[in-house]
């Protein structure tokens, strides 16, 4: 796409053609940078020109220039055919170079007829903004997500398990997800942080925070060691492929009785699960979770498979009213906190194996994801890769 440096005007004919081939070429380009790519703080570093000549795969690609991503991303987003791209955010998302060390990496601005002036090749911002990096990130921001929360037995866990049939004992949670660049800082009480009124940036990392999660999640409880908590994410991809390419063929007189299945409309981003012995034997802020005190949540925080990903999770351990109050009898915070590591593995170790609480009762755990992070190249990878 070696002459791509404009954009064709609105109406133009082969417009969508020119929509799908350059979102092609970014999934390629995407590809072709990989081992290429260089980071930081979180920002995208350009090659310089004669490395990026000879950057190139074996059928003489090149990695792009930023005017050439910058013309990517006026087709993609700025100028889309009605017919080909999908229409969910009718904002714009600007990545400036790191170099220039924002406090908030990321511009928005809301999408118009044509790009804002001052982004526009030439204009007075366009040389502060990383074009690739800004492509990426709105290909993940105008993207529709779905997340699944569940509490099932090891034979619920599945990356389809969004849709499938839920096995007995199993409760699951779907809810639209929406990414953002930037996180409000909540409490495990559903409240904002004393003092913190502006939302904190965290790009490179997009964040899927669940606003109702302290009500919403309540009747997730993991009630003995092998329950697991599963945490997953899917992208819906069908809206990048172009609508005429997704639609079904035609069936013919003597053919086969039904078309061949399609490409998935979805993809799984994100897949994480722990079980409830593992939850407790890994420990929280203040101690692992059988010797907090009932009534009173704990942030918990997970790491993704292979490091990718971080889930939050308010954890809440449950005991019937009896023995929520013998728990909470003689037992107040700096009591909590000056018991010894020894005691506290002891009485773990000791609990886990009998599948007990501190009170001699079942452990059981409420759990609420407050929010899920992913880095931006981990869902731009799982967009693309599914395309």
């Amino acid at each position: 796409m070696a002459g791509m440096d404009q954009p064709p005007a609105p109406g133009e004919q082969g417009q969508e053609h020119t929509w799908s081939a350059t979102l092609r070429e970014v999934k390629h380009q995407f590809c072709l940078y990989a081992s290429f790519e260089q980071r930081e703080e979180g920002g995208w570093v350009d090659l310089d020109p004669a490395e990026t000549a000879a950057a190139s795969d074996p059928h003489g690609s090149s990695l792009w220039p930023q005017h050439q991503w910058h013309a990517a991303f006026e087709i993609l987003f700025a100028l889309p055919p009605d017919a080909a791209a999908p229409k969910r955010d009718d904002m714009l998302f600007f990545v400036y170079l790191p170099w220039l060390h924002r406090k908030d990496p990321v511009l928005v601005r809301r999408r118009g007829k044509e790009l804002p002036a001052d982004l526009s090749l030439g204009g007075a911002l366009a040389g502060d903004i990383d074009w690739r990096a800004s492509a990426l990130l709105s290909l993940v921001m105008h993207t529709r997500y779905t997340l699944t929360v569940m509490v099932s037995g090891p034979d619920g866990l599945s990356e389809d398990s969004d849709d499938q049939p839920l096995p007995p004992g199993a409760e699951r949670v779907n809810l639209e997800a929406w990414p953002s660049t930037s996180r409000f800082p909540i409490d495990v009480d559903g409240n904002l942080a004393k003092g913190s009124q502006n939302p904190i940036p965290t790009y490179p990392d997009i964040c899927f925070e669940v606003s109702t999660f302290d009500t919403v999640f309540k009747s997730q409880i993991l009630r003995d060691g092998n329950t697991c908590y599963s945490v997953l994410l899917h992208a819906r991809v069908e809206e990048w492929r172009c609508q005429k390419a997704l639609a079904a063929p035609a069936s013919h007189p003597g053919g086969p009785p039904h078309p061949p299945p399609g490409p998935k409309p979805k993809v799984c981003a994100f897949s994480g699960f722990v079980t409830q012995a593992r939850m407790v034997e890994a420990g929280v802020m203040g101690g692992p979770l059988s010797v907090l005190g009932p009534r009173r949540a704990q942030r918990v925080l997970m790491n993704g498979p292979g490091g990718e990903g971080r889930a939050e999770v308010a954890v809440l351990r449950m005991l019937p009213p009896g023995q929520a109050r013998e728990a909470d009898r003689g037992k107040g915070p700096l009591q909590k906190l000056t018991r010894s590591l020894g005691q506290v593995v002891r009485q773990v170790a000791s609990e886990v194996g009998a599948g007990k609480g501190g009170g001699g009762g079942p452990l059981e755990l409420q759990c609420s994801l407050i929010l899920l992070s992913l880095p931006v190249q981990s869902l731009t990878r799982s967009i693309l890769d599914a395309l």
